[in-house]
């Protein structure tokens, strides 16, 4: 959608070619069956509910009842799971027929992805003052994926005032404040409201706060 957005931009004009041409990207990149099957190469992507509803609704049209064309699984309110099978050439999201093929459980996805996730980017590293204000870095893609490794998500890690808050503005943007730190909560705020309209892959502009080893909606005070 970011590249749509500036498409836009430069030709206000053309909004309706640009909205077809984005909708069957989309598609194409959910329905892409040339990748080859590899449990290791199985990862997690955090996708928000109106992404959900934007595919749910392009399929219908597009392919009538067929339903979703990928797995997802509901996180809360806001915030949907999809499984990405990443290679060295492309990039897909899971269906059902490949579970069938891998011999998958979905139940056993989210298990499975997290570990794949922990292994590649074992070198994930945080920028900034983790008792403050801080980000994730990883490659640039799967930032925000680690929202679901709850072992990460500890004081021991992250010190900071009150209880550990999460904004996801973008897949490569992931920002960790304290839900009692005044001023980093402020300059969060600020970070989105900067770039909200700059963020490649926008997730959400809301925030998770983790209280007793769980996410919930962040509710500023």
């Amino acid at each position: 959608m970011h590249n749509a957005y500036l498409q836009y931009k430069a030709n206000p004009e053309d909004l309706s070619p640009i909205l077809e041409q984005y909708s069957n990207s989309l598609l194409e990149n959910a329905l892409k069956l040339s990748t080859s099957l590899d449990k290791s190469r199985i990862f997690p992507v955090i996708k928000d509910k109106s992404y959900i509803l934007q595919i749910s609704l392009m399929a219908k049209a597009k392919y009538e009842n067929k339903g979703m064309p990928f797995l997802y699984k509901k996180l809360n309110e806001v915030l949907y799971l999809v499984f990405a099978l990443d290679t060295q050439n492309s990039m897909r999201f899971l269906n059902e027929n490949d579970l069938i093929k891998l011999e998958l459980k979905q139940t056993e996805l989210l298990p499975l992805s997290i570990e794949n996730l922990k292994r590649e980017f074992a070198g994930l590293s945080v920028q900034g003052d983790p008792s403050s204000l801080s980000m994730l870095v990883a490659d640039g893609n799967y930032e925000a994926s680690f929202f679901v490794v709850d072992s990460l998500w500890d004081k021991k890690i992250f010190p900071v005032k009150g209880d550990i808050v999460v904004h996801m503005p973008s897949r490569d943007t992931v920002l960790i404040t304290g839900s009692e730190d005044l001023d980093g909560l402020k300059r969060v705020s600020g970070i989105i409201s900067k770039n909200t309209n700059n963020l490649a892959y926008p997730i959400t502009n809301i925030g998770f706060i983790r209280i007793n080893g769980a996410w919930e909606l962040y509710k500023p005070k």
